[in-house]
């Protein structure tokens, strides 16, 4: 079961994990408050469908769950070609708008109410569940966008495009899993 459990939260980490290098290419360092404000929201996404999972099966189902994931990670992708395009100027410091975190914070809880719906163990092994996705899905964020953005070798115009690019590969990922 425990290995159940660790390869659960490393499905729930994959996204965070390519978000965080997405953001960090892109040359924006994602800042504490950013890190706890979407690990604690996929957190309380994961416990609340779990808790209700009965309710919201009944009324939404996984293909529309998937959908909404994959139109807004695709939007966030595209939104990020279209201004590679579009800005001619290098952005020195590119910041994290409040529309792209809450695009990128509603993608992944979406994306991963549908792994907690379909989850069948019982209280004891979610709360482990819970706790380490928490911890790792923390670290893995912190982790993947403070080295790409450390070891950043693109202009942030680069950057920009890169970035869309992974978001558009994480879309795409996440409709056949």
């Amino acid at each position: 079961m425990y290995f159940f459990i660790f390869s659960i939260i490393i499905f729930f980490s994959i996204d965070l994990f390519i978000s965080g290098i997405a953001y960090g290419i892109n040359n924006i360092k994602f800042k504490l408050k950013n890190i706890l404000f979407i690990t604690i929201s996929i957190s309380i996404s994961i416990l609340l469908s779990y808790t209700f999972k009965n309710i919201i099966i009944k009324y939404i189902n996984e293909n529309l769950f998937k959908s909404i994931t994959f139109i807004l990670l695709i939007l966030l992708g595209l939104s990020k070609i279209k201004n590679y395009f579009n800005n001619n100027e290098i952005t020195i410091n590119p910041i994290l708008s409040i529309k792209n975190l809450i695009i990128l914070v509603l993608s992944l809880i979406i994306d991963n109410m549908l792994v907690s719906i379909s989850l069948n163990i019982n209280l004891k092994y979610f709360i482990i569940l819970f706790i380490s996705q928490f911890i790792i899905g923390f670290l893995v964020l912190y982790i993947s966008n403070y080295y790409s953005y450390k070891f950043n070798k693109f202009n942030s115009k680069i950057g920009e495009l890169l970035s869309g690019l992974l978001f558009i590969l994480i879309a795409i990922i996440n409709i056949f899993l």
